[in-house]
């Protein structure tokens, strides 16, 4: 039984992996518009590389990063396999990061402004709540 319940949420992270991926990338251009409707068009990509990096406005993303990268240590180890306290545990960190909020950490306001203005966002995080709510 719990064989079979750690392979579910083995597969709730690699589904919410992928979705999130994309996610991030459209977050990324969402506030990248943003950006250049502040300040003007970015050089390229070099530039827009050190932007992300060092900017405010870009700092609430990181988060989103580090899921991805928590999650691809955690299904993708070949040292350590996940186990089902980890999975669930993940699976957790998943669900509070991906809480949008009008008036909750400065992840949750930005993200939540972010499904306000693109229906791209609110689509992906659509995907990402059936995933939790399945």
């Amino acid at each position: 039984m719990s064989d079979e319940i750690l392979k579910f949420k083995v597969k709730q992270l690699h589904t919410i992996r992928t979705v999130l991926l994309a996610l991030h990338k459209t977050l990324l251009d969402s506030q990248k518009l943003l950006y250049e409707a502040r300040y003007g068009p970015i050089g390229g990509p070099n530039e827009y590389f050190k932007i992300v990096l060092e900017e405010e406005e870009f700092v609430w993303l990181r988060t989103f990063s580090l899921l991805i990268v928590e999650i691809d240590e955690a299904i993708y180890s070949k040292r350590t396999p996940v186990t089902l306290e980890a999975a669930t545990a993940l699976l957790d960190v998943a669900r509070q990061t991906l809480q949008p909020s009008p008036t909750g950490s400065v992840t949750a306001q930005n993200y939540y402004s972010a499904i306000e203005r693109d229906s791209t966002i609110a689509k992906l995080h659509l995907q990402i709540k059936q995933v939790f709510d399945a």
